[in-house]
Formats: structure tokens, sequence, C-alpha cells
């Protein structure tokens, strides 16, 4: 029955030739990462829970015959990764809902990040570079795709940035013994794929569909996202005292919430314009900001903070990061002269540079819960 099936399709597709190639799909249907990248979640294998607890300590796990399993498991998971890497153009597929949009492609990806981290690490243990890079340039790709389109969130923003650093910390420790191959392999990848994280792009797309599908919903009366917004303000202690007694929402809630959310809309377009400030700066104006909106009792004024001020931060930080790792590839290919090509994007001066043993160590302006941000790059300070 089969045969006679395939030899009836075969003569129907020659037979209509050319109505077929009119009617078909064009190629550049395929030509989507995201397909790929769904391909290499779905082929993720599902760890035990010892399994777990080692790709989760992929920074410092043992890279012995347990580490080489896991690998071995997900191999055409991390193939295909390497496979969606080749692929530029990418569209997740995200259908906006408003403030309850899915995003099911991050938790995937921080997964498997830490998949490739560890095959990274099991390359480099037995001094394969050259694969181990792969797996990493694979992984920044992905950074680079995972907030694309109508995923831009903040959200989408902080993955990508924890997906930055986790590249960082795979291949820092290794950098200066990477072969020539290896290590120019790294610098074409970062150089061409910046890395930047689009901090306002992210405000934008939060302000966008976020605040702005609350804001239509309660604008037009919608007394069950209104019922939400008290809940969640219930919640975490935000409610006027005079409020308590009404537990339900109101069409009168529903008008003064509205007033209030065009009020914190104004903010978060100020913030969008203070987006570039030095984080410092723009916490500063995020206070600015909440202060304003406290003055009129708009219980959403802590919505500016601290979450977006903590967004700021985290992507000036792994910017930052992402350039001290493209200036210590440079170091290890050219010698510490070529640091004067790499200017810290918040400081005043060149990136500070100390020489370890069997490393090296750079240090930017930028503070990080008080301590300069510092990338430790091969052996031991001899500090």
């Amino acid at each position: 029955m089969k045969s006679v099936l395939a030899l009836m399709l075969t003569i129907t597709l020659f037979s209509t030739g050319m109505a077929a190639a009119e009617d078909a799909p064009s190629a550049d249907l395929g030509q989507n990462a995201a397909l790929r990248y769904w391909t290499a979640f779905a082929l993720m294998s599902v760890p035990s829970s010892e399994q777990d607890k080692i790709i989760g300590q992929w920074k410092t796990a043992p890279m012995d015959d347990k580490a080489a399993e896991i690998i071995q498991q997900n191999r055409h998971a991390l193939d295909y990764l390497q496979l969606a890497a080749e692929v530029k153009p990418c569209d997740w597929g995200i259908v906006q809902a408003g403030p309850d949009t899915p995003l099911p492609h991050l938790g995937k990806a921080r997964q498997i990040t830490r998949l490739a981290c560890l095959r990274a690490r099991y390359c480099f243990s037995r001094g394969d570079d050259v694969d181990g890079v792969r797996n990493l340039c694979a992984v920044l790709t992905l950074a680079s795709q995972c907030d694309s389109g109508d995923s831009r969130t903040l959200i989408s923003l902080l993955v990508k940035c924890a997906i930055q650093n986790a590249v960082v910390e795979a291949v820092s420790a290794r950098l200066p013994r990477l072969d020539a191959k290896a290590l120019k392999m790294l610098i074409s990848q970062m150089d061409a794929s910046p890395q930047h994280p689009d901090f306002a792009g992210a405000l934008r797309v939060e302000r966008k569909d976020f605040l702005g599908g609350f804001l239509r919903l309660v604008r037009g009366g919608d007394l069950a996202a209104t019922q939400r917004l008290l809940d969640e303000m219930k919640d975490e202690k935000q409610i006027p005292r005079d409020w308590i007694p009404a537990g339900n929402a109101t069409p009168e809630m529903a008008q003064q919430f509205s007033r209030q959310l065009e009020e914190l809309d104004a903010s978060y377009e100020h913030l969008i314009d203070a987006a570039g400030l030095p984080p410092s700066e723009f916490e500063g104006r995020t206070a600015m900001e909440t202060k304003k909106l406290a003055e009129t009792r708009n219980p959403f004024g802590t919505w500016c903070a601290p979450a977006v001020v903590g967004a700021r931060y985290t992507s000036a930080k792994a910017e930052t990061l992402m350039l001290m790792l493209r200036a210590a590839a440079a170091i290890v290919l050219e010698g510490p002269e070529s640091l004067k090509n790499f200017k810290d994007p918040y400081g005043s001066r060149p990136l500070e540079y100390h020489a370890m043993q069997s490393g090296f160590e750079l240090k930017s302006e930028l503070l990080d819960k008080g301590r300069p941000v510092t990338l430790t790059v091969g052996g031991q300070s001899t500090k």
C-alpha cells in the first residue's frame, strides 16, 4: 500500500510540476533561526536530579564521565544550536498579548546555554580549543537573537545579559592559552555580532506592551484588569490606606487607575530618554520620577524602581564585560599595548590593566555593588 501511495504521489507531482512550484512555500520560510532553536530546545534531554545539579554548576563541575554523559545525551541539541547560529533572521513567533505575553524561549535559552558552556569547558579540558570556542560563538549568537522582535522586553534583556556573562565566564580562564585559530574565531564572532544590550529598546517595549496593555484595558473599563492591579498592589503593600475597604474593583476605580497609569506612562517616556545615561545617573532620574509620582499619591510609582534601575546596572555590566573580553582577546593576540584601542564605556580612561601570574586583570570605572567591574583572565593575581 505504501509503495502505491508513493507512486501516485510521484505521478501527481510530476504531472502538476508547474502548479506545484508556483504554490510551494518559499524557501526563505526556512531561513528563520528560531525554527532551528526550537528544534535544539526539543532535543535537550530531561536531566536527572544529579545531572541537573552538574548542569547548574557548569562553571566548577569536574570534567569527568558524568559531564561527558550529559554532553553525549545533548549532542544533537547542541549541534542544532550551532546550526541555528548560521541563520541571521530570528522570529520567535511571539504573539503579543499585552501584560500576559508568554516568552517560553527564554528559559530554554538559559538551559541550552548552560549545556553549551559545559561542553565548551569539556572541550577546553581536552585541548580542543576550536570546538570549545565554536560552542561559545553559537551561544553569543543566541544571546544576540533571544531578544529580537516583539520579545524585546526587560526580562529578555536580563536573559541576554546572563547568556553573555556565561560566555565571558566560560572562556576567560582559558583565553591566554587558546590556540591562534580559536582565538581568531572568537574575535571574529564578537566583531560580527555586536552584543550591546538595548536597554532603551526594552523600555520602549515594556511601555508599549506591558504598561500600555494595562492602560488600554483599564481605560476601556475592564474590571478584571482593574481587579488584577488592585490585587497586585495589595500584595506589594502599595495600596493607599483609604482604599483598603474597597476590596473589589469598581468603574470609578478603573477611571482613577487609568489616570494614574497615564502618569506612569509619562514617567516611562522620561526614563526612555534617559536610558543612555550611566547607571548612577539613570538611577537619579528614576528617583526623581518616583518622587513625582509619590507626590500625587500614585500607587504605581514604585513600578519605576527598583526593577528598572537593576536592569540598567545589569545591562551596563554585561556591555562592559563583553568589551573587556574583546580587549582581553586583543591583548592575548597583540600584547597589552592594544588596550589603547578600547575605551572604558563607563569611565574617562582606558580600561585598567594589571599583570597577573599566567594572566592579567582588567578593571572598569563602572561600579557593581560598590566595587569596580573586573575581568580576570587566566591565572592568579600577583597582588
